[in-house]
């Protein structure tokens, strides 16, 4: 039996729907056994001391990082924030969507563009890199704010 413990707090949608995904491929493996938050997961007591085959994860702190370096399974990452030794990541082309996203803009006949995102984040990164190549403008303001600071924001 495969243990793979889901290391997300299922708190908004992107986490609900990786572990939607994540559950629907696990039917069709009879042996696996998730573990993780909420009814449908055997009980995860304590993600940095898992001892099981796998880990699935969204790390978007730094503390995260820190607090799972001491597994010895593999660990999938679908947040794309750091770039981690021994951690393999699961994500959208980060590129692509900033440059579909100045393309878009570019189609609507804007001309002056700004860049907000996270700091730090690979995937935020990317995005800000794909945008000013679509728009060609290496130099447009850019506006970044820790993932902390976009979470506050947006709870009041």
């Amino acid at each position: 039996m495969k243990r793979i413990a889901l290391g997300m707090g299922l708190s908004d949608y992107y986490d609900h729907g990786v572990a939607r995904g994540i559950v629907k491929y696990a039917r069709n493996k009879p042996d696996w056994r998730l573990y993780g938050q909420g009814w449908m997961f055997s009980p995860l007591e304590d993600l940095p001391a898992w001892d099981g085959d796998g880990v699935i994860t969204r790390l978007e702190f730094a503390e995260q990082v820190s607090g799972l370096s001491g597994l010895t399974c593999p660990v999938v990452d679908v947040a794309n924030a750091f770039v981690m030794p021994r951690v393999r990541r699961v994500s959208n082309d980060d590129y692509q969507t900033g440059r579909l996203a100045g393309r878009h803009f570019m189609e609507k006949g804007f001309s002056s563009f700004a860049y907000c995102g996270t700091s730090p984040g690979e995937w935020s990164r990317q995005r800000l890199s794909g945008f000013m190549h679509e728009t060609g403008q290496p130099d447009l303001p850019v506006f970044l704010r820790p993932l902390r600071w976009w979470l506050l924001e947006n709870s009041q």
